[in-house]
């Protein structure tokens, strides 16, 4: 091991890096938790465009917020709450959209002009997501409480053991470990009705 490497920031001291004019800190913020991010976006509104949208929007408010941050030892949580709310956001913009549209295509129909069809188009989430069981996995993990969600996807996505959550999320090992216990027997009860082609009781 090379002696002259130095030990990568914790979050803490980027944020105080941040807070003190370092804009390079909170690129490696980014860097360090766009992917976290951007995942439980996707899980949550099922549309990379849309979630795309929804990590600009998160590291923007996070930016902007960032002195409000009392502990910056809990940016990681911090974050994904900001990231929580603003998938919330988005999905009720996107319904108000819809409902805007599907009224202005009425609106043409009946004033005699040539309605088109309120068909979705494919997305590029679609395309990107191959096989059955992979949109149901993501469309079950949309589904389930925020909290639950987080700990699975640092656990499945991130790899990471239950201790590296537990200090992520400023939490006790017990507490992790108990809570991705649930999260994956409420996951196990929304997928198995739906992979066994059976209707959800």
């Amino acid at each position: 091991m090379d002696a002259s490497a130095q030990p990568s920031p914790s979050d803490a001291e980027l944020v105080r890096r941040t807070l003190g004019g370092e804009r390079e800190a909170f690129g490696e913020l980014v860097r360090r938790h766009e992917r976290v991010v951007g995942l439980l976006a996707l899980q949550r509104v099922g549309c990379r465009a849309l979630a795309e949208d929804v990590v600009q929007d998160s590291f923007l408010k996070a930016f902007v917020r960032l002195e409000t941050l009392s502990d910056p030892s809990r940016f990681a949580p911090w974050l994904y709450g900001i990231a929580f709310r603003a998938s919330v956001d988005a999905l009720r913009r996107r319904q108000r959209e819809t409902r805007r549209r599907a009224h202005s295509i009425d609106a043409v129909g009946e004033a005699g002009g040539p309605a088109e069809p309120a068909t979705a188009q494919p997305s590029g989430f679609e395309a990107a997501w191959r096989g059955e069981r992979d949109r149901l996995l993501l469309e079950a993990l949309g589904r389930l409480e925020d909290p639950y969600r987080l700990v699975l996807t640092l656990r499945y996505y991130r790899h990471m053991r239950y201790r590296e959550i537990a200090q992520h999320l400023g939490e006790p090992p017990g507490t992790v470990a108990n809570r991705l216990h649930r999260a994956v027997a409420k996951l196990r009860a929304l997928l198995a009705p739906r992979l066994e082609g059976r209707p959800e009781r």
